[in-house]
């Protein structure tokens, strides 16, 4: 990773550099990072309108055609601009084509249409003849570039997008729309890396950092944050919204809280990102504070996607789940090209049994972002409770490919080898699982009835007796029926091995819960027997209180705990030395 200093960026000329995208393209991003150099002199510039005689020329019919634009009249913008010859003027020009065609491509089709009929996109089709032969000419700038570059992602043609989006950034290092639609279309570390982008320029570092944050690699990520910020971003809001999206990411809940508590102090009527903020108070199941941000984000602007998904949010964490599923319609109504609203769907549909409808929703979900995590499992939840185990195994080992050490993949794999009867395969999981930090102890239970299953007795009565002291050290409250299911087991086990006195213990707490109270007491009753026909001496051995566990956290079979478990063999979990 490279190292960044002061020196290295000249805060004047990226200033510079910034106010001169910002009047060739007005974009929002290029404006706040503008305001958080505000203590800095810009160098001087010199815009594209005062190198173009021809745009000058055409300056009254542009004004207008903005106009137009503006309110969104994106037909007349085009019609006024038909005969432009300058840049920025046909720039306008086919952007509002563009804008036109995927207005009327929203009206006319459901909030989740996956496939695009022919029909659908003959605007994209035609864009793309038209932007070919310009660029064949050499005659598009870097903005009609990355609309060229939208365009062919519009069409999956990902090959030709990331190299139009390389040759725009290339011509205009600081446009940081370029990067950013760059950023959706890495798959990989080793992607990234062999990228043929100005390396060097100072927006890389803010490129990479998104990047590694999208590609689930969080520290990396906050590290290039933490440098951009100590490099004169300090004041930068956009920087302090990606740390919190990216804690966000890792699961890293407080961190991510009191980024946005005092991104809210800093700006308070900001909307942007509050969704993600909301994301955060869920998890956190903070009811209150959730619904103080849904009625202020409503107060401030209703219509906003943002909003609707906090709104949405707020719905969820009631339970009440239809009014939350037509918020996230809602949101995605008024975007339709948020990742994070359609996952958020598919959650509440799958809350309401619509399978149908959660399936469908995180496959738009992952047509927009194939590294959202949440929809790979989402699906793999969707299908398992379909008992269609081998769909669910496939989309369970995607989510864990995104993120190798999060134990609720790892557990829904081992579910599916369950189901499979594959326990050999389920047995790993679980362990894996708990080595990596379940925090319900889920899966030490779950690999307790496999141990049970194979007949494993000795590691099934240590995974109960691992399962009892996790839920005592990490004091959480286990559900009723799993405490239960260990307590039975363990009083069988040590009346079968002679150990009356943990016997007794463990039928005793048997006796506390309705569903095993009647084995309890008969447990009870065995020792009882035993004890008066004197054929039988307790036995003290403090050796069986902790009954071995025979596993090994590191075999000659199983990789490390830093790397993935799995790769996809033969439709199969396969554990690589």
């Amino acid at each position: 990773m490279a190292e960044f200093s002061v020196q290295k960026w000249n805060l004047s000329e990226i200033k510079r550099e910034l106010y001169d995208v910002y009047n060739e393209c007005f974009t929002r991003r290029t404006s706040e990072l503008i305001y958080s150099l505000k203590d800095v002199q810009a160098a001087k510039s010199r815009t594209r309108y005062e190198l173009e005689d021809d745009c000058y020329e055409e300056n009254d019919q542009y004004i207008l055609a903005r106009s137009y634009f503006d309110q969104r009249e994106y037909d007349r913008a085009s019609n006024l601009l038909r005969d432009s010859k300058s840049d920025v003027a046909y720039f306008l020009d086919v952007y509002s084509r563009y804008l036109s065609g995927e207005k009327k491509l929203l009206d006319q089709r459901p909030i989740l249409n996956i496939g695009s009929g022919e029909e659908n996109i003959s605007h994209l089709k035609q864009l793309r003849s038209e932007l070919k032969a310009k660029r064949r000419e050499k005659t598009l700038d870097a903005y009609c570039l990355w609309l060229y570059g939208i365009v062919l992602t519009k069409l999956k043609l990902v090959d030709e997008a990331v190299e139009i989006f390389c040759d725009a950034i290339a011509l205009k290092a600081a446009f940081w729309n370029a990067w950013e639609e760059l950023s959706k279309l890495v798959t990989d570390s080793f992607m990234l890396t062999n990228l043929s982008i100005p390396t060097q320029h100072w927006m890389y570092t803010f490129f990479k950092a998104h990047v590694l944050s999208s590609l689930n690699l969080g520290p990396e990520a906050i590290e290039l944050y933490a440098k951009i910020k100590d490099n004169g971003f300090n004041e930068s809001t956009y920087i302090a919204a990606q740390m919190g999206r990216t804690y966000n990411t890792m699961r890293d809940m407080e961190s991510s809280c009191e980024l946005f508590k005092s991104l809210i102090q800093k700006d308070p009527f900001r909307i942007d990102d509050m969704d993600i903020y909301s994301n955060v108070l869920y998890v956190q199941e903070k009811r209150q504070e959730l619904a103080v941000l849904a009625q202020k984000l409503s107060s401030i602007d209703k219509y906003r996607p943002q909003t609707c998904c906090a709104i949405g949010n707020y719905y969820s964490i009631r339970g009440t789940h239809e009014k939350a599923a037509l918020y996230f319609e809602r949101t995605l109504k008024l975007d339709p090209n948020y990742a994070d609203a359609c996952t958020l769907l598919g959650h509440e549909y799958l809350n309401l049994k619509h399978f149908a409808g959660a399936i469908q929703a995180y496959r738009r979900g992952l047509d927009i972002n194939r590294n959202d995590y949440r929809a790979w499992y989402g699906l793999g939840q969707a299908y398992e409770l379909l008992h269609l185990h081998r769909y669910s195994l496939y989309y369970f080992m995607k989510a864990h490919s995104l993120r190798p050490n999060d134990f609720r993949a790892i557990i829904g794999l081992g579910v599916c080898y369950e189901a499979l009867k594959r326990l050999e395969e389920a047995k790993k999981c679980y362990w894996k699982a708990h080595q990596v930090g379940d925090e319900e102890g889920i899966a030490i239970v779950r690999l307790a009835k496999v141990y049970e299953n194979l007949g494993e007795e000795d590691n099934a009565a240590a995974a109960h007796v691992e399962f009892l002291n996790f839920t005592d050290n990490q004091l959480i409250v286990p559900s009723a029926d799993s405490l239960a299911a260990s307590y039975k087991y363990l009083s069988i086990y040590y009346l079968k091995h002679k150990n009356l006195k943990e016997a007794a213990k463990y039928a005793e707490k048997c006796t506390e819960f309705p569903q095993v109270r009647e084995d309890g007491k008969s447990v009870q009753k065995q020792m009882a027997l035993l004890v008066e026909s004197g054929g039988l001496e307790e036995i003290e051995d403090a050796s069986m209180k902790q009954a071995p566990m025979h596993v090994t956290m590191q075999t000659p079979g199983m990789q490390s705990r830093d790397e993935s478990i799995c790769k996809e063999e033969d439709n199969s979990l396969c554990f690589t030395p």
